[in-house]
């Protein structure tokens, strides 16, 4: 005779239930730390867009350059436009202006970035540096244009360099056009600034070498520049004497 089946009591089920299914799902974990953000720093050139100041209307007209020293040369700010060599159109245009090299023989402009600010991670290693922008020239003119970042240290002693272009005829198969270029190394150790350099080359008489989009990161934290009007450091004069003069030879005065 068999005996009565019993009913198991519900809390029982439950019970072996939450066992067995806890020995089924229970796997080793590792916990783990929070994970560093990734951080990029913002562009590091003033005015690298060439979007500051006045652009040159004709592409004759001498520009100030925001933000840039002029070590040699009379680079300009053009206008992107019908009249200039380069216009909205122009492959690898950026906003509404450019810089050219201009009309006085070859050229160059400079500004220095400090990165001090980042010099406790810069001294760990592991700082990296993306230098960028859009370089070119015009047509089958060999003018060009280059962009050389050069890190130093404290004293301003150069530990290492990157380069970006020259956007050369053959790369631009002989037309107007800017190409984007881009460099990416570590930054040294040691490094307390960059100086950053566009050269514009002159082959003819005019300095076709084109440059837009100039841009400086490090992929860490920096305290970005501002860019402020320079103190002025005109003197108070007390006459000022305008000569006119005809275009007609001295000796026909």
């Amino acid at each position: 005779m068999f005996g009565r089946l019993k009913t198991p009591r519900p809390w029982i089920g439950r019970a072996l239930t939450a066992a067995l299914l806890g020995a089924a799902v229970t796997v080793p974990v590792t916990l783990a730390g929070p994970a560093d953000a990734a951080t990029t720093s913002a562009n590091l050139i003033l005015n690298g867009d060439a979007e500051t100041g006045q652009c040159s209307p004709g592409g004759w007209e001498e520009t100030t350059v925001p933000g840039w020293q002029i070590t040699s040369g009379d680079p300009v700010i053009d206008c992107y436009n019908s009249t200039n060599v380069a216009n909205t159109t122009t492959p690898g245009a950026q906003g509404t202006s450019y810089f050219q090299g201009g009309s006085r023989g070859s050229s160059e402009m400079v500004q220095t970035v400090d990165v001090s600010s980042a010099a406790s991670a810069i001294d760990a290693g592991g700082v990296s540096s993306t230098l960028s922008g859009y370089l070119g020239g015009v047509g089958s003119y060999a003018d060009a244009s280059q962009v050389t970042a050069t890190y130093l240290d404290a004293s301003g002693t150069s530990l290492g360099t990157s380069v970006i272009g020259p956007a050369t005829p053959a790369m631009r198969s002989n037309t107007t056009e800017l190409l984007d270029q881009t460099a990416t190394g570590a930054v040294p150790t040691g490094t307390r600034s960059i100086k950053v350099a566009v050269d514009f080359t002159m082959t003819g008489t005019q300095n076709d070498g084109l440059a837009d989009g100039l841009s400086l990161t490090l992929n860490t934290a920096v305290t970005a520049p501002t860019l402020s009007v320079p103190t002025s450091t005109v003197p108070g004069y007390d006459h000022v004497f305008v000569v006119m003069m005809e275009n007609n030879n001295y000796s026909v005065a």
